[in-house]
């Protein structure tokens, strides 16, 4: 199998009310720094017997959450995500997650309880939200396509990849 790279690029974040509200919602992708979905496993251990030793077993489902950083932009109209999170903390959402831009087959969507952010920061630099952790209810919906068509800038990437110096 060849090497495959998953650099997220022109992203798609968007909340909603509702899922059908995830096709008309504003996408906050110019603000975000990071976005990713995050397993946190857990394990039952099943105590030792005379016919074997301690072994442990995978909780499932495995909770997962949302987890955010974007540039703080309360001065967005209508204050922009974070006073999104802010006037919708405690509620769940949903959200649509796609991590690269010209591949929308890749989607990560389902409903997470939103989580308010700071305000304000560290003087003379630009305000930072999060790390937020946002926990997913149940689990996430991962869509990945059936065959992902290679950019121009993922070409150049494997060509990288592959190069030999001589």
């Amino acid at each position: 199998m060849p090497v495959t790279l998953l650099k997220p690029n022109d992203i798609t974040l968007i909340f909603a009310d509702t899922e059908a509200g995830l096709t008309t919602g504003e996408d906050y992708k110019c603000q975000i720094q990071n976005a990713t979905v995050t397993p946190a496993p857990s394990y039952t251990t099943i105590g030792a017997t005379g016919c074997q030793g301690e072994t442990q077993s995978l909780n499932l489902p495995v909770p997962e959450s949302l987890d955010l950083t974007w540039l703080q932009d309360w001065t967005a109209e209508g204050g922009g995500l974070a006073n999104y999170c802010r006037t919708n903390a405690g509620q769940i959402k949903w959200f649509s997650y796609i991590p690269v831009g010209d591949i929308p087959e890749l989607t990560v969507s389902g409903q997470v309880e939103i989580v308010p952010v700071a305000l304000g920061g560290d003087m003379g630099v630009p305000s930072i939200a999060g790390p937020v952790s946002m926990p997913i209810q149940g689990v996430a919906t991962v869509a990945v396509p059936a065959v992902v068509p290679l950019t121009a800038t993922a070409d150049a990437d494997t060509a990288d990849a592959d190069a030999v110096a001589v």
